[in-house]
């Protein structure tokens, strides 16, 4: 082999569309997310408090980061 261009060979030169974007989630195993409860009541200044339990049930050994967000509707400003 004498062409030593790495153009379509690693991701670094791919010039196609990704089939899912950069941090989507894709994982080797299967998660089950159990007993997610929020603890607090909402105020400002307050904290909020998520617990909640992940469960691998797949069939490889590996880890889940997760994470939440919060959005506010029908907020009243006096």
């Amino acid at each position: 082999m004498t062409d030593y261009s790495m153009a379509g060979r690693t991701y670094r030169y791919f010039k196609g569309e990704p089939l899912y974007p950069f941090g989507y989630g894709l994982s080797y195993s299967r998660f089950q997310y159990l007993a997610v409860n929020l603890i607090s009541v909402i105020g400002a200044g307050d904290d909020q408090y998520v617990y909640g339990q992940v469960m691998n049930t797949g069939t490889v050994d590996t880890d889940e980061v997760w994470g939440g967000g919060m959005r506010f509707s029908n907020l009243l400003f006096l």
